[in-house]
């Protein structure tokens, strides 16, 4: 997928100075810069999810059953 934005002369020189001083070109480095905040937003979610509390007794209740199920066999 592509895509095209406009962005200031100023803006677009910045970009091009970083990719340049980061060795990608600028479809690298705007990539690199979408993937890590991505990756920024899992994190954040894991977080939330860790201090959930629903969410730790449902994590708690399949850990048991796990559990359970390696007795069985």
């Amino acid at each position: 997928m592509s895509a095209t934005i406009e962005v200031n002369p100023d803006v677009a020189k910045k970009i091009f100075a970083e990719a340049s001083r980061k060795g990608l070109s600028v479809e690298g480095y705007l990539r690199e810069i979408i993937e890590s905040k991505q990756e920024d937003e899992r994190i954040k979610l894991m977080q939330e999810a860790a201090n959930d509390e629903l969410f730790l007794a449902d994590l708690a209740e399949v850990m048991e059953d796990f559990c359970h199920a390696d007795f069985e066999r």
